[in-house]
């Protein structure tokens, strides 16, 4: 009786992966000597078979060499990046949207709300919103904030936190941009604004997210422009001061955008009537395609579907396409054109 209750004392283990290697079996069964009651699961699993090597080790001192030859490691895992391309995990959708003067009418809130339910379905969505393009202007950026709060607030959304990226150092931005579902860059003046993304890490952090981890991105005006392949579309109109000699001088860093579009596009916001002849002169100084935007259209991301979306879906007029001279070598760059402007923005941008 005591020899059954000193058995029933034993430990029980339980020994996953025994028959993955050759010398696995001769463990588990050295443990199935030493433990009767050693159950023995045909589910191979690689961290588990780790586990198995410390029991052996404790149970057996002398085996730790067997025991690590038994291991079999991991092959390290591949970026997610390569994942993706491969076809073994699915990307998380890229949502944008880019307008003029921001979320001016109901159909631009209803597909900027849709993004935003896309990526947080339940419980109330964390926005960022970027005051620095408008600060530049003189513009309050806790009056800027509360813009913008007055606008979300009846949705729902109510965590909107205002990070002017000029005090903002490349560590705080990041702890802010965690859990983060959107972030919203003001208009206003597109060379400080960029000068100041790069200042403050923001061109380094929001890219990724945008692309890989489904973070909306909803840009007004200069916001719009930040969010292409170049800004040097912002010199076509000549509105923004290109702060020359100043700290925000992008001369020496380059004005290269986010490049968060699909096909690496550029963006012309404001667009109307009376700049059709300009966009169709410095359009040929680039090498891809130019969205462009006036006051009732904006341009909308989400995931492969790219549209320009109308202020008024009843009356969207058919977008036109404008095109380089023919007898120039880019006379297939495409132009798109969100219909001609009703009014001319009342703060530049």
């Amino acid at each position: 009786q005591q020899q059954q209750q000193q058995q029933q004392r034993r430990p029980r283990l339980l020994v996953r992966g025994a028959g993955r290697a050759s010398s696995v079996p001769s463990l588990a069964e050295a443990a199935q000597r030493h433990f009767p009651d050693v159950h023995h699961v045909q589910q191979p699993r690689p961290q588990r078979q780790h586990s198995l090597a410390e029991v052996a080790q404790h149970c057996f001192p002398g085996t730790g060499d067997a025991a690590a030859s038994a291991i079999q490691v991991p092959t390290p895992v591949r970026s997610l990046r390569s994942c993706w391309s491969s076809g073994k995990l699915s990307r998380p959708p890229r949502r944008i949207i880019l307008t003029s003067s921001g979320l001016t009418t109901p159909s631009f809130m209803q597909a900027f709300l849709a993004l935003l339910t896309a990526k947080r379905p339940n419980g109330s969505p964390k926005v960022l919103y970027v005051p620095d393009a408008a600060v530049c202007h003189g513009c309050c950026p806790h009056i800027a904030c509360t813009a913008l709060a007055r606008q979300l607030l009846p949705f729902g959304i109510s965590d909107i936190r205002c990070i002017e990226l000029r005090q903002t150092k490349q560590e705080a931005l990041a702890q802010e941009l965690e859990n983060a579902d959107c972030v919203f860059v003001e208009q206003g003046n597109t060379f400080f604004l960029r000068y100041y993304m790069h200042a403050s890490g923001f061109d380094k952090l929001v890219p990724p997210l945008v692309l890989d981890s489904g973070l909306v991105y909803a840009g007004a005006s200069a916001g719009s422009v930040c969010a292409a392949r170049t800004i040097n579309t912002s010199f076509w109109k000549g509105w923004d001061c290109p702060g020359y000699g100043k700290e925000w001088d992008l001369q020496h860093l380059g004005y290269d955008g986010l490049d968060i579009l699909p096909g690496r596009k550029s963006v012309f916001p404001h667009h109307g009537p009376q700049w059709q002849a300009l966009v169709e002169s410095r359009q040929q100084e680039l090498d891809h395609e130019v969205v462009l935007l006036d006051e009732d259209h904006a341009f909308v991301v989400d995931g492969d579907r790219e549209e320009l979306l109308p202020a008024h879906a009843q009356t969207m007029p058919a977008p036109r396409r404008v095109s380089p001279a023919p007898a120039t070598p880019l006379a297939s760059r495409r132009t798109c054109l969100a219909g001609s402007a009703r009014r001319l923005p009342l703060c530049k941008s």
